[in-house]
């Protein structure tokens, strides 16, 4: 982006083609980065689910595990 605008400083605001350029160079790197950003953001949340859901039934089996073992030491 610097490199885009670099030149925009020398020449001023006189040159719209070179200050079309740069938007258009930070605009496609916008681009790649939410495309890259996107699905990760998903797959994030996808495999966060994952691991709640997981974590929640395994709380769940050794809380009724340790509730057994109370019940067998009590007989």
């Amino acid at each position: 982006m610097m490199s885009a605008f670099s030149e925009l400083g020398h020449t001023g605001l006189n040159d719209v083609a070179k200050l079309a350029g740069g938007i258009g160079l930070i605009l496609k790197a916008t681009l790649f980065g939410l495309l890259i950003a996107i699905p990760a953001l998903i797959a994030w949340s996808y495999f966060n689910k994952k691991v709640e859901v997981l974590g929640v039934e395994m709380e769940r089996l050794c809380e009724g595990f340790v509730r057994r073992q109370y019940r067998e030491e009590k007989k």
